[in-house]
């Protein structure tokens, strides 16, 4: 079983109370975990209020695990992965500003410099460097930060600026959301998952922002069935099968 990498994004509020879930399918040598948690979790029954939202993916090798920050082996390399939100929970881009820079190479503060208006986030990454099953000796942490970027075919995308200061290594993703779908759909290119296996990726994203004398919530929520749920599709390197997670953050009613 395994999994990790992501978007995608959101809040802190303990992860005490946080959700996990394992891959339900896998039969690889890794096992995923996905956590979520929407804030504030009481809303109303009808209409989308603001909120914050908090996911985090980790992958971990079966043998030796260790923990998402501090992997003991490194796990096999993510591809791709597909997040599908919980209909209860609503992304606004509307006359958010987008950031259309290329941010590669760019440092944290760079990159803030460049596209401060279209931020919507931000969280941490490990990474391990080197190869499937072999001991995470080459342990790397990032900063994360979220930006709003251009449409894709017309939908929202958002932009996952990783940077550790120390290798001066930066990776960039971007993930499309389509919204009919609430389907998050993050590829990780070649230049990642060679470089680096992704082991723990968590992201908080929740803005109000002003569109023409408009206020919207770049994350909206309603609690109309007591519970949120998250689903993960990741897939790997070298053809391994794909893992299916699923979990649920509760919440209640105004």
């Amino acid at each position: 079983m395994r999994k990790h990498l992501i978007w995608v994004l959101a809040l802190a509020v303990g992860l005490s109370a946080t959700a996990i879930a394992y891959a339900t399918d896998s039969t690889g040598s890794d096992f995923s975990e996905l956590k979520t948690t929407v804030s504030p979790n009481k809303q109303s029954k009808t209409k989308f209020g603001k909120a914050s939202l908090f996911v985090e993916t980790s992958t971990l090798s079966n043998a030796n695990p260790g923990t998402p920050t501090s992997p003991g082996n490194v796990p096999v390399a993510t591809t791709n992965v597909k997040l599908t939100f919980d209909k209860q929970l609503k992304f606004t881009t509307k006359g958010l500003p987008q950031c259309k820079v290329s941010l590669e190479g760019t440092t944290t503060q760079s990159a803030i410099q460049l596209c401060k208006s279209s931020q919507v986030g931000g969280g941490a990454a490990t990474a391990c460097i080197g190869s499937a099953g072999s001991p995470c000796n080459g342990k790397v942490a990032f900063v994360v930060t979220a930006f709003n970027g251009p449409p894709k075919g017309g939908k929202p995308t958002i932009i996952l600026h990783s940077r550790n200061n120390g290798l001066a290594l930066t990776t960039v993703l971007v993930g499309t959301l389509d919204p009919k779908t609430n389907v998050l759909n993050v590829p990780i290119p070649a230049s990642v998952y060679t470089l680096a296996t992704i082991t723990d990726f968590k992201t908080t994203v929740g803005k109000t922002y002003k569109s023409k004398g408009k206020k919207y919530n770049y994350v909206g929520a309603k609690c109309s069935k007591g519970k949120y749920t998250l689903k993960g599709v990741f897939s790997y390197v070298g053809g391994e099968p794909t893992d299916n997670v699923s979990t649920t953050y509760p919440c209640k009613t105004k």
